[in-house]
């Protein structure tokens, strides 16, 4: 009777073993079919006729977008794309010798930003882009309406963003400044964004809040999980 309660336990515990080494062939990886996404929506075809000196500035500034504007997914943001002012925009090519943008998921909702910049991150702030970078536009598009976005800044590190979890906020520090041409912007709802910002890359509080949110487009590819069958003879 010992003898087969310990075959029982024996079996037991390989079965477990087995189910753990089964578990863990599943992992979360990011689908690479990319597509992309304007946010605030309603910008993707529409002209706010207002500009942004985001790039041209040095410049410290906060943008929470309502996690409304996104996909009902997980998703793994690879690059953050700006398009010229239709009225303060120009073609342009620049150098912005020093920036850097940082992503998290935050609690804090449009039109609710704390002066404090650091209050405003979530635990998983994320610095995705730091360093020099060319950028420019050729300012295409028909005239009177948006133009194309084709300012492109890759992210050196992907971020993943669970709309479920909370609203995107964006970090903005520009310590250089730049001849870049403005940026469209546009006025934002309590389920858009909103914005806080302060002169010089290094502010760690805001000296304006506003409805404003500067209008991009991300490029992005989806996360899910995927779980691989364990080799055959693994399980029985």
């Amino acid at each position: 009777m010992k003898l087969n309660m310990d075959t029982k336990l024996m079996r037991g515990a390989t079965a477990l073993h087995l189910f753990i080494a089964a578990a863990v062939l599943c992992s979360p990886i990011a689908l690479r079919a990319q597509t992309n996404l304007v946010v605030p929506n309603r910008y993707a075809s529409q002209d706010p006729r207002n500009g942004s000196s985001l790039l041209q500035s040095k410049i410290r500034l906060q943008e929470v977008y309502d996690a409304s504007q996104f996909p009902a997914h997980p998703l793994v943001i690879r690059e953050i794309r700006l398009r010229p002012s239709t009225i303060a925009g120009k073609a342009f090519s620049a150098t912005i010798s020093n920036l850097q943008i940082n992503l998290s998921t935050t609690t804090a909702r449009p039109g609710a930003l704390n002066v404090n910049f650091a209050t405003n991150a979530g635990p998983d702030d994320t610095v995705v882009f730091q360093g020099s970078i060319a950028v420019s536009s050729a300012f295409s598009g028909p005239a009177g309406q948006p133009k194309a976005f084709d300012i492109i800044i890759p992210l050196s590190t992907p971020f993943t963003y669970n709309p479920a979890a909370g609203n995107l906020l964006v970090d903005w520090q520009n310590f250089s400044g730049s001849t870049a041409t403005s940026v469209d912007v546009g006025l934002g709802s309590s389920n858009e964004g909103s914005r806080a910002f302060a002169m010089g890359g290094n502010a760690t509080k805001a000296t304006t809040r506003d409805a404003g949110v500067e209008i991009l487009q991300l490029i992005y590819t989806l996360s899910t999980v995927v779980c691989v069958n364990p080799p055959a003879g693994l399980v029985g």
